[in-house]
């Protein structure tokens, strides 16, 4: 190869960094510094947003797959992975999909958040992240910008 550096590009080269990078390679780079520093940004926040893109189909995709194939009566393994005053979220591991319990379903069992701490708590005991719960699914709510499923506790 001859050169110092070495970097491999699939063929052909399909992506706008790759073919900025090849340039800057071959010596071919008519860009300024600062430009290129801009061009680089640029091209990091458009993989960025598609990743983010992607990720938004499949969480969709999974989640109304999961309401049609999960009946309420089943109870499901959720880990919680946030709090805050509204509620949580609660990850099933099987489905690799998030749950939202409410403030409202979780203060009906008993449960009072913790400002102090940012937790919710039951009678000494208390729901951290990595938290193990036993939830029905309760229903999903779907609109263009946001799919979401609903839970209750088992």
């Amino acid at each position: 190869l001859g050169y110092e550096s070495y970097t491999h590009f699939t063929s052909p080269i399909r992506r706008y960094p790759d073919l900025l990078a090849h340039r800057l390679l071959l010596g071919e780079n008519t860009q300024p510094e600062a430009a290129l520093a801009a061009l680089g940004e640029h091209c990091s926040q458009r993989s960025r947003d598609a990743r983010m893109s992607e990720r938004w189909v499949w969480d969709k995709l999974k989640k109304r797959a999961m309401a049609r194939e999960v009946s309420p009566e089943k109870v499901l393994c959720a880990h919680v992975v946030s709090q805050s005053r509204r509620g949580l979220r609660a990850v099933v591991a099987a489905w690799q999909c998030s749950l939202l319990l409410s403030a409202e379903e979780l203060m009906d069992a008993g449960y009072r958040y913790d400002d102090d701490k940012e937790c919710w708590k039951l009678e000494g005991s208390v729901l951290e992240s990595g938290s193990l719960l036993q939830v029905r699914l309760a229903r999903m709510e779907e609109d263009r910008a946001k799919t979401e499923l609903h839970a209750q506790l088992a």
